[in-house]
């Protein structure tokens, strides 16, 4: 039985060189409790170092240096997501660097069958992907700002590996104190990936756009923060929302937060109808972060805390 549940969780999450349809779509699966439990509609807020992933024109609004560390185990500790981003932020102009990488462990690897047509498991391997980001934020104006990553993605899958390199472009704009708009081009041109077989996949370009509003209250020096963005990618996805044929998807995201006291937070969201929620806790330095994500396979949960110096 734990063999199955192995072959079938690497078929789900990890795609072979010569059978990939959705290209490093690790990286697809976001980033930051905070930014997770309010469902991934973060794209018009990045007030944190996490930006660089969501939108890297949103590192301008940081007023501190922030280290950010996110961990996640997910499908009963088979698949292990580490995340470190660095947000180095100046009065117009803001840098960041960042990692992540997701692994899988002990996958049966099989090309042959038995008399009874079931597998033989010839041997194990394992699959290491990893990302790492090169963050740029500009303030161009009082209300707009600019940002662009510089992207490396690699992927190790037993014997075979690959490389690819893409580029990411975000803007922010705030139209008053409390409405912000936000939206971001990710892998503009097309991220080719290129495996030591010879063989070439590419991450297809996604526009992900929205809005955020915020409002302060003064009920226990409280705040409330609500966000909604539409994703588009160009290319056919059987488990999206909405679909045009194999040309293109979309999902809609929504997410909530109430914080209270500087200290205490609660969120919900959504994320392409999936339930999010989660919680945070804010000292003068730290903030710890904690989300809880709802999917067909099975929940999934992520802690990640961020220092401020």
């Amino acid at each position: 039985m734990k063999n199955k549940s192995l072959i079938l969780l690497a078929w789900l999450v990890s795609f072979s060189p010569v059978q990939a349809k959705y290209a490093a779509e690790f990286i697809t699966t976001g980033i930051g409790a905070r930014a997770l439990g309010m469902g991934g509609a973060f794209v018009p807020v990045a007030d944190d170092a996490s930006a660089a992933y969501w939108n890297p024109a949103g590192l301008v609004q940081l007023a501190k240096r922030e280290v950010h560390f996110m961990h996640a185990s997910r499908f009963s500790g088979m698949v292990q997501t580490d995340v470190i981003n660095l947000a180095l932020p100046g009065r117009q102009f803001a840098v960041g660097l960042n990692y992540m990488r997701m692994g899988i462990d002990d996958i049966p690897y099989t090309s042959k069958l038995d008399m009874n047509d079931r597998p033989i498991i010839e041997k194990y391997v394992s699959d290491a992907e990893e990302a790492a980001l090169l963050s740029f934020g500009a303030s161009l104006t009082a209300r707009f700002s600019l940002g662009a990553n510089i992207k490396a993605l690699r992927q190790k899958i037993g014997d075979n590996s690959s490389l690819g390199f893409g580029l990411d472009l975000g803007l922010l704009y705030r139209l008053n104190s409390a409405l912000t708009l936000g939206a971001i081009l990710q892998d503009i041109s097309g991220t080719h990936i290129t495996w030591d077989t010879g063989h070439r996949d590419t991450k297809m370009p996604e526009i992900k756009y929205g809005a955020a509003y915020k409002k302060s209250l003064l009920f226990l020096r409280s705040g409330l923060l609500f966000s909604v963005q539409h994703n588009v990618r160009f290319e056919g996805k059987s488990y999206s929302q909405f679909a045009l044929g194999d040309v293109a998807n979309s999902d809609f995201q929504l997410g909530a937060e109430y914080e209270m006291l500087d200290t205490i937070a609660l969120r919900l969201g959504t994320n392409g109808g999936e339930l999010t929620a989660g919680a945070g806790l804010g000292f003068k330095m730290l903030q710890v972060d904690y989300a809880f994500m709802s999917y067909e396979l099975g929940n999934a949960h992520r802690v990640s805390a961020s220092v401020r110096f």
